[in-house]
């Protein structure tokens, strides 16, 4: 048994052949992320394949014939680790940066960022009105803002413009030739900059801007028009001052390597967070004599995580919490409050209109020794991140702010190992269609409906007290708490299956707004529709449209099945994936998605499927829910789906991707009807 767990335990994990997932409670010595009770075995490495179930009554073995699938590591914790999924030792993703031949330039401090928003009066009003930063100076596209204690012109620069990014996260030197120093730097580091003698904003002189190695857009300055230093206008204080800028945070696919680039770079490391191997899953960075300046978190990059802004003490962040839902807008409040084990900091993590995250920060500690030891944690110490043992939300580990190259466009992401060939783990639900009828709604699992991959027009405010003038901006469902959804007849298969409690509190992964033209989408849709005919890949859209949007993709998605019942096919179901709450968790997905299921597409027990027929076949085990009748929303219960529901059954997925594997996120894969192949029913209800 032994032999045949460790072999499931490889196959399980395994990302180019799928996964293959088996409820059962005997099999307690299989470990997952999830609490690990499942799965398979698998025969010999290239030889004649096999999977072994292991049930509560009977071993069940399936012959799958010869089929290569590697080997494959166990699954890394959620800490986003930088090694290839496929390998059982760590190595690095790239070659490390080399170290230039000049010296690096030398940096005080982290000064300020200049944030793209989509909404300029709604930022200001959350940024001003809630969090008290202070107003510099404003015309009507920008405006430039400081905290309490700070005396150079501005810690944060809010510009108008499309779509919400960071422009660039700047860092001050220590006098004006360490500008030269640091546009000859990356210049031998081959990357691209721009130098102005007049800066790039309003309060900055002589200032050079970089696209860094890692992709990340940085300004190094000096020359700075000098402001009021507000410390003792106790008559401007607020119980919730923001006193300082504290640091930024930046998402990475390769920790290593950009840990050794800002250690060449003069970054000093206060903490990091280790595996056994001693690979490198996050790192807190210095210049100035606190715990950081910039840290690096792996994942999907480059992205910045957040910008952090210091209180004096802790009591201050309990007030912004009171006022915030004072406001009414306490579903800004992603994260906390709480204490950090890193940095041993208390902290407050919240989301302004454009979803940017900031956190809010206090007590860490003195690093100003030359000789201050970095304090090493495990990737499996559940205090890592709080030190209170508190779990993390999936979004917090999953979303960040796109950032913008030099030309102002966003910067391509590189995908994180961890979702390499864009596998997620997941659990998927079918519900198919007792009788002819189709639904064109659905829900997109953040409280909205879409009709034809449009956003659904319903009235909500009914059941709401009349806004708040802070609240204009927080009309965002299930952004850490649940709101009222709007009703809607659905007919069976349109929505996933209520389980009670399963989506509160989960902020969502994706934003409310579309990007691609009418156009754009049409083209898309008809790619697809001849990728499927052919059985040739599409390349990845999300390499192609960088700014791809959820939203965009269920257009896709919609037009897509319109071209096919068009030809003829007719719809059977409707497909749900990722309903597993635990599978969200372990994989760092925070909902559903959804897909269509044609007539065409449902074999029956003992069909013999060709291989030919799909362009890259997986095979998942799941669940399908045959309904006697409609589910009318939003309010059903458990009960009302039981009641519903005619029998479940057993059913393999076949997975098929109509879309290159390589760098898939979950954007591709909506669009890719979900990754809908086929399906066989099984089993007697």
């Amino acid at each position: 048994m032994d032999a045949n767990l460790t072999r499931a335990h490889n196959f399980s994990q395994s990302v180019e052949a799928g996964m293959v997932w088996l409820n059962s409670h005997n099999v307690r010595d299989l470990r997952t992320p999830f609490g690990g009770v499942k799965s398979s075995g698998l025969g010999h490495e290239g030889g004649f394949r096999s999977i072994d179930f292991y049930t509560d009554q009977q071993a069940v073995h399936i012959t799958l014939g010869t089929v290569h699938t590697p080997n494959s590591a166990p699954p890394p914790p959620t800490d986003h680790p930088t090694r290839h999924p496929c390998s059982k030792r760590s190595i690095p993703m790239t070659d490390f940066i080399p170290t230039p031949t000049i010296p690096a330039p030398d940096i005080v401090r982290c000064a300020y960022m200049e944030m793209v928003v989509t909404d300029l009066a709604k930022s200001r009003e959350f940024y001003v009105g809630v969090l008290g930063l202070h107003v510099t100076c404003e015309d009507e596209n920008t405006i430039y803002l400081r905290s309490l204690e700070e005396f150079i012109h501005h810690n944060l620069v809010l510009r108008q413009g499309p779509v919400a990014a960071i422009a660039v996260a700047a860092f001050r030197v220590k006098s004006p030739a360490e500008v030269d120093a640091a546009e000859a730097y990356y210049k031998e580091l081959g990357c691209r900059t721009e130098r102005r003698k007049d800066g790039f904003v309003t309060g900055i002189g002589d200032a050079v801007r970089v696209e860094d190695p890692l992709g990340f857009p940085y300004e190094f300055f000096y020359e700075t028009t000098h402001v009021e230093r507000l410390t003792q206008r106790y008559d401007l204080y607020t119980a919730g001052e923001l006193v300082r800028l504290d640091h930024f945070n930046q998402v990475t696919p390769d920790v290593p390597k950009g840990r050794k680039y800002l250690e060449d770079l003069g970054f000093r490391v206060s903490e990091d967070i280790k595996d056994s191997d001693g690979v490198t899953y996050a790192a807190w960075m210095h210049r100035k004599q606190t715990v950081h300046d910039t840290a690096l978190t792996g994942g999907d990059g480059p992205r910045m995580h957040h910008i952090a802004f210091a209180t004096h003490e802790k009591h201050n962040i309990i007030q912004i919490c009171d006022k915030m839902g004072a406001l009414r807008i306490s579903d800004r409040i992603e994260r906390g409050p709480g204490r950090h084990g890193v940095s041993n900091a208390f902290y407050l993590y919240i989301l302004d209109p454009d979803d940017h995250r900031i956190e809010i920060y206090t007590q860490d500690y003195y690093t100003g020794d030359p000789d201050n030891p970095t304090i090493t944690w495990d990737v499996h110490d559940n205090q890592r991140r709080d030190w209170w043992g508190n779990p993390v939300v999936p979004s917090w580990y999953t979303e960040a702010s796109l950032v913008l190259d030099l030309t102002a466009t966003p910067a391509c992401h590189r995908a994180h190992p961890r979702l390499r060939n864009g596998r997620h783990r997941r659990r998927r639900r079918f519900l198919l269609h007792p009788r002819p009828g189709r639904c064109n709604q659905r829900r997109t699992g953040r409280g909205d409906w879409l009709q034809d991959g449009q956003p659904a027009l319903a009235n909500t405010e009914s059941r709401r007290r009349p806004p708040s003038p802070c609240e204009t901006f927080a009309r965002r469902p299930l952004r850490g708490r649940p709101k009222p959804l709007p009703r809607a007849n659905v007919s069976p298969g349109s929505r996933w299956l209520p389980r009670l409690s399963a989506f509160d509190n989960r902020p969502s992964t994706i934003r409310r707004h579309t990007m691609l033209d009418d156009a754009t989408i049409a083209r898309i849709a008809d790619e697809l529709v001849e990728a499927g005919r052919t059985r040739v890949p599409m390349p990845r859209l999300t390499a192609r449209y960088p700014e791809m949007t959820v939203e965009d993709s269920y257009r896709v998605q919609s037009l897509w099945r319109q071209r096919c019942e068009a030809s003829g096919r007719v719809l059977g179901g409707h497909k749900i994936g990722l309903t597993s709450k635990a599978m969200q968790y372990a994989t760092g997905i925070t909902e559903p998605d959804f897909g269509i299921i044609f007539k065409d597409m449902i074999l029956e027990n003992g069909s013999t499927v060709q291989w030919k027929q799909y362009s890259h076949p997986r095979i998942e085990v799941e669940l399908a829910f045959l309904l006697k009748e409609d589910i009318s929303g939003p309010d059903a219960t458990i009960f009302d789906v039981l009641r519903a529901t005619e029998y479940v059954v057993p059913a393999l997925e076949i997975l098929d991707s109509r879309i290159e594997m390589e760098g898939r996120t979950i954007v591709d894969t909506i669009s890719d009807n979900a990754a809908m192949g086929a399906m066989v029913v099984g089993g007697t209800p």
